[in-house]
């Protein structure tokens, strides 16, 4: 007797029509979704093409921007400059705002320091960070102050006086003031009397003779606190004198 093996349940046999039903309804998606696609390729090469044409839009340029765009959204970070103690760095940082930038970047800031965009501005791509350092020096100068005196120049000029001729090596325009005896020597540690003048060693040296308009020869023997610059004292053996010829602008020649 011959065997043969029976399935159970029997499988049913397949519908021609069914089995045409799906691959027509499959061909038909597939055409759908290819004609889609085609019309969006075809609606980005229109738009492109008119970028390009305008001149709005360069497409290596965009294929780059757009791969870093790609880049940054993954890794989170994106690019900005900080400028430092004279050295720039181009940094992929993360961070929200310019005091994050720094933290991440041990960039420490002084009291005086200045920071543009500031430290609460938020960071943006390309940002371009600044760090201005300010300091405060104290600096002390020393200069000379020229004393308001007209001289001539050093060559000796004859001058009449009181019907003497007198040799004279400059003059000068100088505030003098009379005054009588205190009590103390001058400072050449001679008693004052008449024809002694106090001056300013740094103007008139001690020792150097003088004439004066309106009060005759004198001598640089004294000076005093007060007598700074073109200024000169003239001594006078009393106090009626001395107010009398009180303060008044006269010339000064200094003497062979």
């Amino acid at each position: 007797m011959d065997w043969c093996t029976v399935e159970w349940p029997p499988r049913p046999r397949p519908n021609l029509n069914t089995r045409r039903q799906k691959q027509q309804s499959g061909k038909k998606a597939a055409t759908a979704g290819l004609l889609g696609l085609g019309m969006v390729i075809i609606l980005v090469g229109v738009v492109l093409g008119y970028a390009v044409w305008s001149k709005k839009l360069t497409i290596p340029a965009t294929f780059s921007d757009t791969g870093e765009l790609l880049r940054e959204f993954i890794s989170g970070q994106i690019p900005v400059t900080v400028t430092v103690d004279g050295e720039t760095r181009y940094l992929q940082i993360k961070g929200k705002t310019v005091q994050d930038v720094l933290t991440q970047q041990g960039i420490k800031l002084k009291p005086r320091d200045q920071v543009l965009p500031s430290l609460s501005a938020p960071v943006k791509r390309n940002m371009s960070i600044k760090v201005i350092r300010v300091e405060e020096k104290e600096e002390i100068k020393q200069a000379a102050v020229p004393f308001p005196s007209k001289q001539t120049p050093r060559t000796r000029t004859v001058i009449s006086r009181g019907g003497q001729q007198l040799r004279f090596t400059r003059t000068m325009e100088m505030t003098a003031t009379g005054y009588t005896y205190t009590g103390n020597n001058t400072a050449s540690g001679v008693k004052p009397g008449p024809g002694v003048a106090a001056v300013d060693p740094r103007v008139i040296p001690l020792g150097t003779r003088l004439y004066i308009d309106g009060y005759g020869n004198a001598v640089a023997l004294d000076t005093g606190s007060l007598i700074k610059g073109n200024r000169i004292d003239l001594f006078y053996e009393t106090e009626a004198q001395a107010i009398k010829w009180g303060v008044r602008k006269t010339k000064v020649y200094v003497l062979e």
